[in-house]
């Protein structure tokens, strides 16, 4: 069964992408984030990166998964 997915007052409707950012709470930070929701029933997958602040080939190749997916 296919299910919107609602994260921090945004709703990623079944068969959508969304390139956004997330506020970090109490910072003026935010994280950039992609969402892609299914069209179909099925795994589901989180990718993260940039675990320690030198990393940057994982942040990288994560941005570019995003935006080829």
């Amino acid at each position: 069964m296919l299910h919107t997915v609602c994260f921090a007052n945004m709703h990623i409707e079944p068969g959508t992408k969304l390139r956004t950012f997330v506020d970090v709470p109490r910072t003026l930070n935010t994280i950039p984030t992609t969402f892609i929701n299914g069209k179909y029933d099925g795994p589901t997958v989180l990718v993260t990166a940039g675990i320690h602040g030198s990393e940057y080939p994982g942040t990288a190749a994560s941005i570019e998964l995003g935006k080829a997916l």
